[in-house]
């Protein structure tokens, strides 16, 4: 399962990462590509760069964080994603539901133009 924000913090910030932080030059996007033919599931959000209570990613609606989706949805499908499910995930984010619509149209408006 790959998750937009996880990847964010996990491939761009280094989040949580213990030691040195292995960073990723290509970002979100080169971590889509190193697992290319392992993904099955998805789930869409952005990041703010933050994490949530210190321990997992702020998932930030989409459209208001760090993360490029016109770079990563394609990413995301060469790697070989081919699911008609393109999820939203708002977990812990106050008022999900009053922000839900939003990042729907955002996540329709991806599938029009990379679906």
């Amino acid at each position: 399962m790959f998750d937009a924000c996880h990847a964010y913090m996990g491939a761009v910030v280094g989040s949580r990462h213990l030691g040195q932080k292995e960073l990723l030059k290509g970002g979100v996007v080169q971590y889509a590509h190193l697992l290319t033919g392992k993904i099955g599931a998805i789930h869409l959000i952005d990041s703010d760069g933050t994490l949530h209570g210190d321990e997992t990613s702020t998932h930030a609606p989409m459209g208001t964080g760090k993360i490029d989706f016109d770079k990563v949805m394609p990413a995301i499908l060469e790697s070989g994603y081919d699911d008609e499910w393109w999820p939203i995930d708002l977990c812990f984010w106050a008022n999900a539901l009053e922000v839900a619509g939003q990042c729907k149209t955002y996540v329709d408006g991806l599938i029009k133009k990379f679906g």
